[in-house]
């Protein structure tokens, strides 16, 4: 999983310091898993991409703590279907924190909240769509999830 994250303060200008540390952010992630779903079984390949909006507050020089909210979608297809797959969107939010190892690199933590707003199963040949229980099939794919890594400042 990745994520890449821009400043936008300073849109904002010198406005106190509430208006320091807006970031927008994409990120993105890839994984496979097996899953059996009823009488089908298989390795699924989930790709997600999310953007949104996030704010960085700095209670000590070495640490950040900061909550964020975005929209994302998540394309899920496997190994013996067609060309068909299953499209879902969400609502992410959660909160990042960061402790300082040098100048430029961050150990980040994060909780992430997932929260599915619809998901679809799309016919590879036609294109059709119909509603499809993502969050029955996929039960462990949405909620609370944690995830730790290291931060790059450029």
């Amino acid at each position: 999983e990745g994520r890449l994250e821009y400043y936008i303060s300073r849109m904002f200008g010198s406005g106190g310091r509430f208006a320091t540390s807006w970031k927008v952010y994409v990120g993105g992630g890839y994984n496979k898993e097996f899953y059996e779903i009823g009488d089908f079984s298989d390795d699924f390949t989930f790709m997600r991409v999310s953007f949104g909006l996030s704010k960085d507050f700095y209670p000590l020089h070495f640490l950040h703590w900061g909550p964020f909210v975005g929209y994302g979608l998540e394309m899920t297809s496997w190994e013996t279907g067609e060309k068909d797959e299953i499209d879902t969107d969400f609502i992410e939010a959660g909160v990042r924190v960061g402790i300082n190892l040098a100048h430029n690199i961050q150990l980040i933590g994060s909780a992430t909240s997932y929260t599915m707003i619809s998901s679809d199963y799309v016919e590879g040949d036609t294109g059709e769509k119909e509603d499809f229980e993502y969050d029955v099939a996929f039960n462990d794919r949405f909620g609370l999830g944690y995830n730790i890594g290291i931060r790059f400042m450029f």
